[in-house]
C-alpha cells in the first residue's frame, strides 16, 4: 500500500431510556453507559484504557456481567456513534467504496447494546450496528455466558460457559484481535490483505461456545468450538457473505494465561489461537485449507 493514511475518529456514548430488551448484537465494543447503572460504579472502576480493563473489570466480565449495586431501573440499554473522516495521500480511482468519492470522504457508523445482568447467574453483552459505509444493518459482537464459582484446592475459583461469535471476544484482558488495536479503523482507507484468521475474519460469521475458569486470581483456561453459520443465516443477520468460507467440523479455540500481581500491580502473560479447515469460497469437493 502507497501513501500514508490520515483519519479522525471520535465516539460518544448516549444513555436510551425506555422499556425494551435488545437481542441482537455491533462493532469494537467499549465502556457501556448500562453498565455504570447496573453496579453504581463509574466507567473508570472497569476501564483504565480503552477499551483495557481492570481487576474489578475482568472479575465483572468473567462472573456474567451480573454484579450490581447501581440504583436505577431503566434498561440495560445504550448507544454510540462514531462518525469519521478519511483522507489518503493519493486518491482512489473508482472511489473509496460505492457511493464515494475518490478522497476526502466522511461515513459513521452507530451502534445499539444490551448490556447487563439477565439473573443472578447469567448476563450478556450483545450490540446492533448500522455501518453507513456498505449501508448495512446488522448484528455485531455478541457474547451471553453463564457463570458461578466454587474452591478448587484451595483457591477461589471463578467459572463459566459463552456462547459468542467471534472468537476472542470473550478475553478477560481485551488485549486479543475483537478489542485490540486499532480500537477504531477506517472502512474507507485501503489496508494489507494479509491477516491471520483469528485476527476479525471469522467475526460474526461463526456462533461457537467455550468454556473457561480463572483460578485463584491467578490461572485462566478458556477452550471451546466455532462453526460457520450458512449464507442464509449469515444474511438474515446482516453479515457481508462475500469471500467467505465454510469449515469441515468444529474449529477450536483456546486462551491461556497467567496473572502474577504484587501491590497495585499485575502483569499477564498468555496464548490464544484457534484451528480450522475451510472450505474457500464454501465450494465441497475441492478439498479444505488447513489453517
Amino acid at each position: 500500500m502507497s501513501g500514508a493514511i490520515i483519519r479522525t475518529a471520535f465516539a460518544f456514548c448516549l444513555l436510551i431510556v425506555g422499556a425494551g430488551t435488545l437481542l441482537l448484537g455491533a462493532s469494537p465494543a467499549h465502556a457501556l453507559p448500562s453498565y455504570a447503572r447496573q453496579t453504581g460504579q463509574q466507567c473508570a472502576a472497569c476501564h483504565n484504557g480503552f477499551p483495557e480493563l481492570t481487576p474489578y473489570g475482568r472479575l465483572f466480565k468473567l462472573n456474567g456481567y451480573t454484579f450490581g449495586g447501581g440504583q436505577t431501573d431503566l434498561p440495560p440499554v445504550a448507544a454510540m456513534l462514531i462518525p469519521s473522516f478519511t483522507h489518503t495521500q493519493e486518491g482512489q480511482p473508482g472511489g473509496a467504496a460505492p457511493h464515494y468519492g475518490d478522497n476526502n470522504n466522511w461515513t459513521y457508523t452507530g451502534s445499539l447494546f444490551y448490556g447487563g445482568a439477565i439473573t443472578s447467574n447469567i448476563g450478556a453483552f450483545a450490540q446492533a450496528t448500522y455501518d453507513h459505509t456498505p449501508r448495512r444493518f446488522g448484528w455485531d459482537n455478541t457474547d451471553i455466558r453463564y457463570a458461578n464459582t466454587t474452591t478448587l484446592m484451595g483457591g477461589e475459583t471463578i467459572f463459566g460457559v459463552t456462547l459468542n461469535n467471534n472468537p476472542t471476544i470473550t478475553d478477560v484482558w481485551n488485549s486479543t484481535p475483537a478489542f485490540g488495536f486499532p480500537f477504531v479503523s477506517s472502512g474507507l482507507a485501503p489496508t494489507p490483505a494479509a491477516k491471520t484468521l483469528i485476527e476479525g475474519s471469522l467475526a460474526q460469521q461463526v456462533a461457537g461456545a467455550t468454556a473457561y475458569a480463572f483460578w485463584n486470581r491467578l490461572v485462566y483456561l478458556e477452550a471451546g468450538g466455532y462453526h460457520t453459520l450458512s449464507v442464509t443465516a449469515e444474511k438474515t443477520l446482516g453479515t457481508n457473505t462475500t469471500g467467505t468460507s465454510s469449515n469441515s467440523g468444529v474449529m477450536p479455540y483456546w486462551r491461556a494465561a497467567v496473572e502474577p500481581k504484587w501491590g497495585r500491580h499485575s502483569l499477564e502473560v498468555g496464548t490464544f489461537g484457534m484451528a480450522a479447515s475451510l472450505r474457500p469460497g464454501r465450494i465441497s469437493g475441492s478439498g479444505t485449507d488447513d489453517i
